[in-house]
Parts: structure tokens; sequence; C-alpha cells
């Protein structure tokens, strides 16, 4: 997999020396960016291979990455108090969810538990059941749980955030009968005729969540692009992830800049809860955690 991923990297090489990509906008029925040929938002972060992508002499990456995004979106479309009342005090949802979801005192949250609970939140907010939870906190988090470990924390988590469980059981009512989904922006996206109730649901969950995220994202790179500061370049998106380039001396100013443009056009969305932005400056995409 590794080996065919840095292939596809050479191949796309162009007389410049840099790797140049196809995105697309609107491939995805989310509405969230894809990319092709090659396809940038799989390279993983195992094997190093994000290590070839660095700056050029004198040159470094400025990488942005908005915080817990989803949950937040997520938690203004339920309505839930637990998660509105954490995000307005500061609080990190993967720590809270460890403690309340997890059972640990929460100035004993570890790393490891830290990183199931993140699963636990990414993996529940769409709705997975058990099994499903079981699969995704392994494939992505590299967290075993048995079947019975994920139905008990299923459980424990939409007891614990009960707005976003009315959310889920309101929108399986709702789903026979949808003909459309909308994000906070108003971008709807179409039922087709063909889809189950699970897929209507999922429609009106899935979208309106991921969709809401993709919208901001975008009016946050429309910004980035027309207001860019001389020398600086927009580089890549991937997910919510925004990468650029900047002159070593330059970079700390670009790096505020761009975060406020990202917070501020997030928050036209989100009014009302805060919005956060994760950056750094590195030389290589690899050092970015």
């Amino acid at each position: 997999m590794i080996r065919r991923q840095a292939q596809a990297l050479l191949d796309a090489i162009g007389m410049d020396h840099r790797i140049h990509c196809r995105y697309h906008s609107l491939r995805a029925r989310s509405g969230r960016f894809t990319a092709s040929t090659p396809n940038l938002q799989q390279v993983n972060r195992a094997g190093g291979i994000r290590a070839a992508f660095y700056a050029p002499p004198g040159r470094v990456l400025v990488i942005l990455d908005f915080s817990q995004i989803e949950l937040r979106i997520a938690a203004v479309l339920a309505g839930d108090k637990v998660m509105l009342e954490a995000f307005q005090r500061g609080e990190d949802l993967h720590i809270l969810t460890a403690s309340r979801v997890l059972g640990r005192p929460s100035g004993e949250v570890t790393k490891n538990d830290r990183q199931t609970a993140k699963a636990i939140n990414f993996g529940l907010v769409y709705g997975q059941r058990g099994a499903g939870l079981c699969t995704y906190a392994r494939t992505n988090y590299g967290v075993t749980l048995t079947l019975e470990q994920a139905e008990e924390l299923r459980a424990r988590f939409f007891t614990t955030y009960k707005g976003l469980a009315q959310w889920h059981r309101t929108a399986w009512l709702r789903a026979p009968f949808v003909l459309e989904s909308r994000t906070l922006l108003g971008r709807r996206r179409l039922a087709r005729s063909d889809d189950t109730d699970w897929g209507r649901w999922q429609l009106l969950i899935n979208h309106s969540v991921q969709g809401t995220g993709a919208d901001g994202l975008k009016r946050s790179l429309v910004r980035l692009f027309s207001e860019l500061p001389p020398d600086a370049r927009l580089i890549a998106c991937v997910h919510d992830e925004v990468i650029l380039e900047a002159d070593r001396g330059d970079a700390p100013q670009v790096e505020v800049w761009a975060a406020n443009v990202m917070v501020e056009e997030m928050s036209k969305l989100l009014p009302g809860i805060p919005v956060r932005v994760e950056h750094t400056i590195c030389e290589s995409w690899n050092q970015k955690q």
C-alpha cells in the first residue's frame, strides 16, 4: 500500500519538481473536497511518506486544522447541552468523553484514553453500532474493542450526550419521509429514489454535519487565497487541514492571520459557539502531529 502511494506521488511530480494533484470541489455528495492523480487525502501518517513533503530552502509549511469541528457542528445541530457547555468552557471534548464514558477522573486521562474517546466521539456522532465502532476504532485509531465493550461504551455515550441521542431518534422518525438534507449554510443534498430508511437517516445526520464543515472550509479557502500575503502560497487542502507555504521570517505572521481567517469564516456558520484552529510551523508535513 505504502509502495503504491509512493509511486503515485513520484508519477505526479511536475517540471517544477512539485507534486500536482487534481482537486474536485463537489465530487463527494457531502460537498467535501476530494483529490485525485494522486489522492493526497490518502497519504498515510504512517510509513514516513509525509516526510517527502517539505518546503524549499528558506521556506516553511504553515499547517492549520479545525479542532473537533464536526463535533462542534453536531453539538449545534443537536442542541446537546452537555457538548455545547463543554465547548463554551473551552474543554477538550475527547477528555470529557474519556472522563464520563470511560470512567476516568478528568485529571488522570491518559493519551490512550483520549485516543479511545476520540474513536468513540467521531464514530458514534454518525450513529455507528457496536460492530461498526469496533472496526472504526481499530482501523482509524489503533484502538481494539470487543463487541461487548463497544456496545457498553455506546450506551454510556448516548446517556451522557442525551441531546445527541434525541437528535438521532428524531432523524430516524423522519427518515422515511426525507426528500433532502441541508447544511447550516442552506446547501441541500437530495435523497435518491432508491435510498433505504437507513440511507435517508445518514443523509440527515452525515450531510448536515460534514456538509456544514465543508461549507465553512471552502469559505475559508476563498478568503485565504484572495488575501494571501506577499510570497505566501496556498499549497494543499487535506480533509479539514490547510497547508500554506511562506518565507521562514514571515511564517509567524502568516500563521496568525490564516488561523484568524479560518475562525472568522467558520464562526459565521456557528454563532455562539467557539471555533478553534490548531496551527503549527513545520519543515515538513510529517512533523505535524
